[in-house]
């Protein structure tokens, strides 16, 4: 009688507070936008979900860009797949549907992380689908036991020593991957390799020009080709569906691999870059180096104390349930024209089929390059 009461019990709390969200979440309006990753509302020009999808109600006001992002977001949070919340038969997913109980209550729970957000973290995402969820559709509410005992004595001696100034850890690096005058002769590059993810092989080609200009093209087994490209200004994207113009928050991201070598990227918010503790990423201690770029961008840097090198980066950029995580790890640094470039890149999302490990198989730098191949092939739009 008693496990029946409490499970009553914690079940009439869970709706309460999802009743009291609600009733704010509506008397606040429930069109709350969170502007896109690096650009400002004024420069975006894509349009809110609800006017390109069916059946919208709490992300109203979310760029349509997002919108998968979200759903990831969400689905991985919970270790569920789209028919989870969506309704589907033998036609497919019906994403419109309301008729699965799931869907309605994923509303619900929305409306209740906002709320809680914008009582008590002043409109801050630092509560999400994962705080609670953790990959499963039932929250843990009970203490897993056996717990492991810390070791007081351990605790004492680990004590962290003083950390060195993110100017001192960003020269180290600079030094790690070639002099500055080495990293300033660097006018263009050619790459040239392979990339593998969950849908197979691809050869790829990357090309970029000082001081922002970029442009990948990955070509499949099968013949497709697509590629994307940064003219310095505008993002853009080319397969055999067509080609369009990428809203600024994907262009920023464009934008950021643009930069010849990381360090450049990250001169430019030395002023807002600060040392918060070391890590191990790939099994090396490494310095923790967090900056802001801006409101919606979080970005976080590993860089070995030992040999000063880019270990990893994350990139966390916001969308209205919260900050999705991308990660790339670096390796096999091999010098070229007297500047360390890493041969093997391994990036991760929160969509696994998307995971990447590219290998590079050859680099030319100061090579000529047209400026043409940074831009959307004309009568493209």
């Amino acid at each position: 009688m008693i496990p029946v009461l409490y499970r009553a019990t914690k079940y009439l709390a869970v709706v309460s507070v999802v009743l009291l969200a609600y009733s704010t979440l509506v008397a606040q309006g429930q069109n709350r936008r969170v502007p896109p990753p690096g650009g400002s509302q004024a420069d975006f020009s894509d349009k809110p979900v609800e006017e390109v999808r069916k059946n919208i109600q709490v992300l109203k006001g979310m760029p349509a860009s997002q919108l998968n992002t979200v759903m990831n977001l969400m689905s991985r949070s919970l270790g569920v797949e789209c028919k989870f919340c969506h309704y589907a038969d033998g036609s497919g997913i019906h994403f419109e549907s309301d008729s699965l109980f799931s869907k309605r209550t994923a509303r619900e729970m929305i409306k209740l992380v906002g709320d809680l957000n914008d009582r008590y973290f002043h409109g801050r995402h630092e509560v999400t689908c994962f705080t609670c969820h953790r990959n499963s559709t039932q929250p843990m509410a009970v203490l897993p036991l056996p717990q492991v005992a810390h070791d007081q004595h351990e605790e004492q001696e680990g004590e962290e020593h003083a950390l060195p100034s993110a100017s001192d850890v960003l020269a180290r690096y600079e030094r790690a991957i070639g002099s500055a005058d080495a990293i300033g002769k660097i006018k263009t590059r050619v790459i040239k390799g392979t990339s593998v993810n969950a849908r197979g092989e691809a050869n790829i080609e990357i090309v970029q020009k000082a001081p922002d200009k970029y442009a990948v093209s990955v070509t499949m087994n099968n013949g497709n080709v697509s590629s994307r490209g940064f003219d310095g200004t505008t993002g853009w994207m080319k397969n055999n569906r067509g080609s369009r113009i990428l809203p600024a928050s994907e262009g920023k991201g464009m934008e950021r691999e643009a930069a010849m070598f990381p360090i450049e990227h990250l001169r430019s918010m030395a002023g807002a870059m600060r040392i918060v503790g070391v890590d191990t990423a790939d099994g090396k201690a490494s310095y923790i180096v967090i900056a802001r770029p801006d409101e919606h961008t979080r970005e976080r840097y590993y860089i070995d104390t030992a040999s000063g090198l880019l270990l990893r980066r994350v990139i966390m950029n916001e969308t209205v349930l919260g900050f999705v995580p991308e990660q790339a790890d670096y390796s096999d640094y091999r010098e070229v024209d007297g500047v360390k470039i890493p041969f093997l890149i391994s990036t991760s999302t929160i969509e696994p089929e998307a995971s990447t490990v590219r290998k590079i198989t050859s680099v030319e730098q100061n090579v000529p390059v047209d400026d043409d191949k940074f831009s959307l092939p004309k009568g493209q739009d």
